[in-house]
């Protein structure tokens, strides 16, 4: 956890200066302090961050203290990437493709559209959300039962 609070941190703190190479601006900043697209963390094998009491407090903070917008793990102490790559990359074409910016809503679609995941493990989701104006962080656990 402390590696990816170093690395959001980082990612803000950067001043890079893009040029290209005629020496102009490019006419998009790809420099990582830029902000517009969505800041996520996906856990694929991280079943003990999302499971344990302490390490769950942590990545709540993450969220809450606005290091990410979003943070999905799976419940399984031993996730094979395997088993939850293809919901990750259909959530993140979703988002990146299809610009769907609802996390929660996102996450539904997915995985009424694409449920095998549920054989494996649970889906928990923190994110941050605008509710009359105000930026407030839920989580959910989405189980097969």
């Amino acid at each position: 956890m402390t590696a990816m609070k170093a690395a959001s941190l980082a990612a803000r703190e950067d001043d890079t200066v893009e040029k290209t190479i005629n020496g102009g601006t490019p006419w998009y900043n790809t420099t990582p302090k830029v902000r517009g697209g969505r800041r996520g963390l996906f856990l694929i094998t991280g079943g003990p961050a999302m499971q344990v009491k302490t390490e769950f407090e942590e990545v709540l903070a993450m969220v809450e203290s606005d290091l990410f917008d979003f943070v999905i793990g799976f419940g399984g102490s031993s996730t094979l990437p395997g088993f939850v790559g293809s919901t990750v990359l259909a959530f993140i074409r979703a988002a990146a493709v299809f610009g769907c910016t609802d996390v929660w809503k996102s996450l539904c679609d997915l995985l009424v559209t694409n449920p095998d995941v549920m054989e494996h493990t649970t889906v928990i989701v923190v994110y941050a959300c605008y509710v009359d104006g105000k930026r407030t962080v839920e989580s959910r656990e989405v189980a097969k039962h």
